[in-house]
């Protein structure tokens, strides 16, 4: 692996067990209201880690840094891909990259609500429609209002737009792509903003707030340009500190008390944490634990929610303490994960690369 993004990769692998912990160990209690109705299994309320609870509500949230740290990881290595491969090659790499696992792992939670509901209470949950299992599918439910089947998909669905955005931006002149990808996320979050001011609620609405992470996300591709020497240092930190402000601006004025607070608090924590380890990248080495982490952080990241929730509630009402329920939670995750890298992800990745860079003719026997 190339050594300049060693520090990137060890800090996929430990985003995906941060988002992890955090769900597990406080979201599944925190809002198991909602997430028992979702999954059609009894309440569990009570629990021995209220001090991690209170934490992540009121100190910092494990999970949200670690999808915020994603975010910044994915600006970071985009440049990496669109410097070798012209738009229509990476977007699809990315197809093959994200749409392969994400619908085998969907599948896989999907099925795991069907069978747990048919087997307790002889019916599939009322919310499963072929609109909503569709659009779950398509990624594009939450651009219709309907949640995640998963709870976790909403951030490819944003992960997808700037990939999109970004292959569009990088047919601008090399001279001029800095400031036109600052002018558009603007553009697209003071849009979000009139909009949801002026409509509240609407398809579109749905369809832009996935933008209002646009200036975030383009905060660790500005670092990589300073990286890469492509800018300035001065230049470089000037578009990151703007995009920065679009970015926590959007936040402030949009959401309500609660959520503004734990994302703008959590989102510049995971700039500091991701820009320390910039700093200090050259400390970071490649080992067994981080690169396996780094490894499954993908299929990690879409299966460990309903997975791991009806572990937990299973475990804990026939008796086990959380603790354990914990671990064994998260020990079947990753399992789970490490076997999905190895026969779905894996090969979709290699297909993707064949299908976007077919070798020459005269190789082809």
């Amino acid at each position: 692996m190339k050594r300049k993004v060693v520090f990137a990769n060890s800090l996929r692998g430990l985003a995906a067990v941060s988002v992890m912990i955090a769900h597990l160990c406080a979201v599944y209690f925190d809002s198991n209201a909602y997430i028992s109705g979702r999954l059609g299994f009894e309440r569990i309320t009570s629990t021995s880690n209220h001090s991690f609870i209170w934490f992540c509500n009121n100190v910092f949230n494990i999970g949200v840094i670690g999808v915020a740290v994603f975010f910044l990881i994915s600006g970071f290595v985009i440049d990496y891909s669109l410097k070798k491969l012209n738009t229509g090659d990476f977007l699809t790499q990315r197809f093959f990259r994200i749409y392969p696992t994400y619908i085998f792992c969907l599948a896989l939670c999907l099925g795991l609500i069907c069978a747990f509901n048919m087997f307790s209470h002889g019916e599939l949950p009322d919310y499963l429609d072929a609109k909503y299992i569709i659009s779950n599918f398509l990624l594009v439910n939450q651009t219709v209002g309907i949640p995640d089947i998963n709870f976790v998909s909403w951030s490819l669905s944003v992960e997808l737009k700037f990939y999109i955005l970004m292959a569009l931006m990088y047919r601008i002149p090399e001279k001029n792509r800095l400031t036109a990808t600052l002018a558009m996320s603007l553009v697209l979050c003071v849009f979000y903003l009139i909009v949801h001011g002026s409509y509240g609620g609407g398809y579109l609405e749905f369809f832009l707030q996935d933008f209002k992470y646009l200036p975030f996300m383009l905060v660790g591709f500005y670092l990589n340009r300073v990286f890469e020497r492509s800018c300035g240092s001065v230049s470089g930190i000037s578009f990151i500190v703007f995009s920065c402000s679009i970015f926590f601006t959007t936040e402030l004025i949009s959401d309500n008390v609660l959520i503004k607070r734990i994302v703008v608090v959590n989102y510049a924590i995971a700039i500091i944490l991701f820009a320390t380890c910039y700093l200090f990248r050259e400390k970071f080495k490649s080992g067994l634990l981080l690169d396996f982490l780094a490894n499954i952080s993908y299929p990690l990241y879409l299966i460990h929610s309903v997975l791991g929730y009806y572990s937990i509630n299973i475990m804990m009402r026939l008796g086990y303490s959380f603790s354990l329920s914990f671990f064994v939670a998260a020990s079947l995750s990753i399992i789970c994960a490490y076997l999905i890298h190895l026969t779905i992800e894996m090969r979709s990745l290699q297909l993707g690369k064949r299908v976007a860079s077919p070798p020459p003719a005269n190789l082809i026997k």
